[in-house]
């Protein structure tokens, strides 16, 4: 008995991936998000570009340090002078003017971080639109399979039926074997389809993390309303990858004014205190003010502005492309789902048209007014119909996706 318990708990568990619930596309997304090292990756970016803004912030702060000293002196005839010193000091030192250098380091410092997130959420839009992308083909993929097994069924049973009129000498054996060759090429495209489907499983276990042979998906989602085309460009504008090439340009901006201030003079205070000291001495305190002028430099500092001054106009240049581009993706996404939707609809009618017409053939082959072939057209022509409708839906469904990654809004 407890054999046979263990036994129904190993099949229950051990054949879990054969019953596995279908994903949504949400639930493929989530999983993704979790698996991508990209997303790590720009996020940690982010984190790091924090850290450099808050230590670009400080450096307006005081140094403030301790300092021990133990000096060793050869010693001489003099019977005052021990030969050793040995001194602790409290020293500051404060930045006064720096020709606006450290502001705006700290400017540029800032707008990289907003750019570096803004990198960050951008990707994970264009993480949901690939998922979406092979989420489709592989859910394409699986209702294709559906439907040509639904079509293997019926011509099965029209062979079977065939069979059954050429041994009663009511059709012809052409007819039979018409109707084999019919199901034999349908096996075959089946198997083709299969073999798509498991490929689109793979990829989309990449993105998931989980096992491809149990991967199954479903869409249940309603139809969003799609955004027209004057709305999507006016959104495209503020997509995340353009306001983080902005930011960039804010920064390579902000860069460019601080290597213009190393031209300026350098003012700063310092000042140290002496804790203890040995010998002892009368000086306890001490203050000094310095300035820094550059007189020679041999072009370095010219060097460094012109560095800056070519990144700030590759910066513009990229914020250029992105704009282009934005307003591109979106007219092709737009005029992609548009073409797919309107293919789906006109599909369906001629689907329903199809069916009815596949239904009429068979009552009039049953009464002798139609011919074996007649019917096996009219059911060719149901199952065409039905294979495109799923393509083009597919397709639909994740060119509006596409559309709403274009415009920069948050996905369906």
């Amino acid at each position: 008995m407890m054999r046979f318990v263990l036994s129904a708990a190993i099949f229950v568990f051990g054949s879990g991936a054969l019953f596995a619930e279908p994903l949504s596309l949400n639930a493929c997304y989530d999983l993704a998000l979790k698996q991508s090292e990209q997303v790590s990756i720009l996020d940690a970016e982010w984190r790091a570009a924090e850290a450099r803004y808050r230590r670009a912030s400080d450096s307006w702060m005081p140094d403030v340090s301790l300092a021990s000293a133990h000096r060793f002196e050869p010693e001489v005839d003099d019977v005052s002078s021990s030969g050793n010193r040995h001194e602790v000091l409290l020293t500051a030192s404060q930045p006064i003017f720096t020709g606006f250098r450290l502001t705006r380091e700290a400017e540029a410092a800032k707008a990289e971080t907003r750019a570096a997130w803004l990198r960050s959420a951008r990707f994970k839009e264009v993480l949901y639109q690939d998922v979406s992308d092979v989420f489709y083909q592989t859910l394409l993929n699986q209702e294709d399979i559906k439907v040509l097994d639904a079509l293997a069924a019926a011509l099965e049973q029209r062979v079977a039926e065939l069979d059954r009129r050429v041994k009663l000498g009511r059709s012809r054996k052409g007819d039979l074997l018409g109707a084999q060759t019919d199901l034999e090429d349908v096996k075959v495209i089946r198997e083709a389809t299969a073999g798509r489907l498991a490929a689109s499983r793979e990829l989309l276990s990449f993105l998931t993390g989980q096992a491809a042979e149990s991967l199954v998906v479903a869409d249940a989602s309603a139809w969003t309303r799609a955004p027209d085309l004057d709305t999507a460009l006016t959104n495209a504008t503020a997509r995340k990858d353009i306001r983080a090439a902005e930011a960039g340009v804010e920064g390579a901006e902000r860069r460019l004014a601080a290597e213009k201030g190393s031209r300026w003079p350098q003012i700063r205070a310092g000042a140290d205190y002496t804790l203890y000291e040995d010998p002892d001495n009368d000086s306890t305190w001490g203050a000094l003010l310095t300035l820094e002028l550059p007189i020679f430099d041999d072009n370095v500092i010219k060097s460094r502005i012109e560095e800056s001054r070519e990144a700030l106009n590759i910066s513009r240049l990229n914020l250029a492309r992105l704009r282009r581009e934005s307003a591109s993706d979106v007219r092709l996404a737009f005029s992609d789902f548009s073409s797919s939707l309107a293919q789906w609809q006109s599909l369906g009618r001629a689907l329903q048209v199809a069916e009815e017409n596949y239904a009429l053939q068979q009552d009039d082959y049953a009464l002798g007014r139609a011919s074996n072939l007649d019917v096996l057209s009219a059911l060719a022509q149901v199952q065409n119909f039905r294979r495109r409708a799923v393509l083009a839906e597919m397709q639909a469904r994740a060119s509006l996706v596409r559309l709403h990654v274009a415009a920069g809004e948050v996905a369906p």
